[in-house]
Formats: C-alpha cells, sequence, structure tokens
C-alpha cells in the first residue's frame, strides 16, 4: 500500500517545498483515498484472525494511521484551500 502511495505524491526535486492546496475532489485523492478505505478493511479482517497482544496492536496501529490520513480533508482551516508544505524525501 505505501508504495502505491508514494507513487501518487512523487514530486520533482524542484517542487518538494511548494506550499499547495488540499482539494478533496482531486482524482489523486480520490485514489487513495479508495486505497487506504481497502486497506482498512483488509487490515480489519486479519484483526479478526486469532492473534497475539503484539500483532494486534500492530493491525489497530496500522488502522488508526490510514483513518488519520481520511481525515486530512478534515482538518481545520477548510476542505479546499488548507495549507501544507510537502516533506522532502529523507
Amino acid at each position: 500500500m505505501i508504495d502505491r502511495i508514494k507513487k501518487l505524491f512523487r514530486a520533482e526535486p524542484e517542487h518538494r517545498d511548494v506550499a499547495g492546496e488540499f482539494d478533496k475532489y482531486s482524482p489523486t485523492w480520490v485514489y487513495l483515498k479508495d486505497i487506504l478505505n481497502q486497506e482498512i478493511a483488509d487490515l480489519r479482517i486479519k484483526n479478526d484472525k486469532p492473534l497475539d497482544s503484539g500483532q494486534t496492536a500492530v493491525l489497530r496501529g496500522q488502522i488508526k494511521m490510514c483513518k488519520r490520513l481520511l481525515e486530512i480533508e478534515k482538518e481545520p482551516g477548510g476542505i479546499i484551500g488548507t495549507r501544507f508544505n510537502a516533506p522532502a524525501d529523507r
């Protein structure tokens, strides 16, 4: 999943630090939401199986991260026009 998301956000080096505007109707965001919702569904299926507490905690953490990413469109400042700075590769 992470590799698919990374492909969506590849930018030329000169554009990485440019502030942008968030548009929840962009094809990229719609596609990313589909990926994240499918990932949540897949993780929940895995979490329904017998697992030890460590494995369960990892799955719950992954589900929480996917949900947090989905909340981006609900950030303060409005849905369209939310400012962000794209992080450079590390």
